[in-house]
This record gives C-alpha cells, sequence and structure tokens, in this order.
C-alpha cells in the first residue's frame, strides 16, 4: 500500500464529509451515543441493560435484519446465563489481551450458550448466535473503544486494501487484521 494512496483516500474523505449536508450514516453515531448512555456490565437487569445499549430511533440495521438478529439472541443469553455473558465481555473488552484470542474466546462462549440454549428450548428454531461473520464483535469493539474499531464491512475491508493497493486480500473474514 502506498502512503501517498491512504492520504489521498483521506483527504477525499474529509472533502466528502465536508459536501454532504446530511451524512448517511448518522445512525451509527446515534447508536454510540445510546451505548455509551447505557451499556452497564454492572446491571442489575443485564438483558434489559443490553436492550438498551442497542437501540436507535431510526432502524436496527447494525444489529438486525429479516435472517441476521443476532442482538435477539444475545438478549437470550443475558436472560439465561448473565454471569458467563459478563465474563464474555469483560474479556472481549480487555485490550491487554490478543484481539485474536478474545475474538476466539467469545465465539466459544456464544457457541456454548446457544448450545445450552438449545437444550433448555428443544423445540427452538434457534441454530445459530449470528456472530460468525464478526460483524457484532466489531459493533461491540467500535462502541467500546470507537477510536480504535470500526463497524466491519467484509466486503469493503476487501475493496479499500485493492483500491490501496494492499499485496494480501484476505479471502475469508480476518477481524483482527481489520
Amino acid at each position: 500500500m502506498l502512503v501517498a494512496k491512504i492520504q489521498a483516500a483521506i483527504k477525499s474523505y474529509v472533502e466528502w464529509l465536508q459536501d454532504t449536508p446530511s451524512h448517511p450514516h448518522i445512525y451509527k453515531l446515534e447508536s454510540l451515543q445510546v451505548y455509551k448512555e447505557n451499556w452497564n456490565l454492572e446491571s442489575g437487569n443485564p438483558s434489559e441493560m443490553f436492550d438498551r445499549s442497542f437501540y436507535n430511533t431510526e432502524n436496527r440495521r447494525l444489529w438486525q435484519n429479516e435472517s441476521w438478529q443476532p442482538k435477539r439472541v444475545m438478549m437470550e443469553f443475558w436472560k439465561s446465563d448473565p454471569m458467563s455473558v459478563r465474563l464474555m465481555f469483560q474479556d472481549l473488552f480487555n485490550e491487554t489481551k490478543s484481539i485474536d484470542g478474545r475474538i476466539g474466546r467469545f465465539l466459544f462462549g456464544c457457541d456454548m450458550l446457544l448450545h445450552d440454549f438449545r437444550r433448555a428450548h428443544v423445540g427452538t428454531i434457534e441454530n445459530n448466535h449470528y456472530h460468525e461473520d464478526y460483524k457484532m464483535i466489531a459493533l461491540y469493539l467500535g462502541f467500546e473503544y470507537p477510536e480504535t474499531y470500526a463497524p466491519y464491512d467484509f466486503e469493503v475491508f476487501q475493496g479499500t486494501l485493492t483500491y490501496l493497493g494492499a499485496k494480501d486480500i484476505p479471502q475469508q473474514h480476518d477481524l483482527p487484521r481489520y
């Protein structure tokens, strides 16, 4: 990647921001503010806290669509095993540990919670906790550390690396590199 190309892209983005009267992604800023106002791992009602933390007056596309509902499933995890979920988030947000390890442990915890949930709710159709594509994990990290992490979009990531001239374009999800 050429430093000049990166600097030119940043300059172009700043110019675009200045010329854009209504930013198309302003809902992300609202969502971040709501998260910051509500997130509290020591809450007496963690499922309700989680629900309030991921709220937006305009849309919910950061955490759900027709066939992707990680917020709803995570709220079930909070209801069934709040201590484990609290520990998972504490570990995910611990910047003294490697990002690869934190993500792996978070995914493993979600897998175990889904397994327990399915045993307790035999008739459930839930077969997925929706965190494997890293969008929600990146959102959690981005809300907790907005200066360090950004919402994850693998296709945008690949396109940006291609545009910037990277030699090694990932062919599968790579949140740590992102």
